[in-house]
């Protein structure tokens, strides 16, 4: 089985890096990217399996990456995080194939159990609100 690749469109960076560090760590190659547009321009140059998308990002919001990258990959899987309460936004994303909308705070390790899941289930699932840690510590010992 080859490597899934993943994208990354997060604009706080240290959240990007722990999340990008956890993924690589279970063996997934990650690329981040500071905004919807620049998610995009890296979507157009290469292909990802997977793509983890903010809601809320300077410039185009998560939901209008969601679109693009449905348009040019329909099969990606993609996978919403907020931080914020956005009903409308939220019920859009699912609407519009988002795989699961995951609410911060959250353990990152639930980001790697939703990707480890794959393709087994078509359903999206919103997660409710978690609490754990968002620097990407497993909190295990």
């Amino acid at each position: 089985m080859s490597v899934r690749r993943v994208l990354v469109v997060e604009d706080d960076q240290d959240f990007a890096e722990g999340l990008a560090d956890v993924l690589e760590l279970e063996g997934f190659e990650v690329v981040t990217a500071p905004t919807g547009e620049a998610g995009l321009e890296r979507f157009g140059r290469e292909p990802f399996d997977v793509a983890i998308l903010d809601m809320k990002l300077p410039g185009m919001n998560g939901v209008e990456v969601l679109l693009a990258i449905k348009a040019l990959a329909p099969r990606t899987e993609v996978v919403m995080v907020t931080g914020f309460t956005e009903p409308e936004l939220i019920e859009q994303a699912r609407r519009r194939g988002a795989r699961d909308v995951v609410h911060k705070p959250f353990e990152i390790r639930r980001i790697v159990e939703i990707l480890d899941r794959g393709s087994d289930s078509n359903d999206p699932v919103e997660t409710g609100d978690e609490t754990g840690d968002e620097t990407g510590g497993t909190g295990e010992g």
